[in-house]
């Protein structure tokens, strides 16, 4: 099921949630699967995950990323 990182962030505890770079972290390096549609990023943990990919954006540096983001 598709959902935003929010609504995926709801589902840990207070006192685990990640922070939302982490779960984007997780996207780039195909722990998770997650896109970035629009202007907003979304993960599906139901997704296999021995199969996911790296965001297509992964490979650039945080600070690009987020001059990329901010545009």
């Amino acid at each position: 099921m598709l959902m935003r990182i929010t609504e995926f962030r709801r589902q840990f505890t207070p006192a685990s949630r990640p922070d939302e770079r982490t779960v984007r972290a997780w996207i780039a390096r195909g722990e998770i699967w997650g896109r970035r549609i629009g202007g907003c990023w979304y993960v599906d943990p139901e997704r296999d995950t021995a199969h996911a990919m790296p965001a297509p954006d992964a490979g650039l540096s945080e600070r690009a990323r987020r001059v990329l983001e901010s545009t």
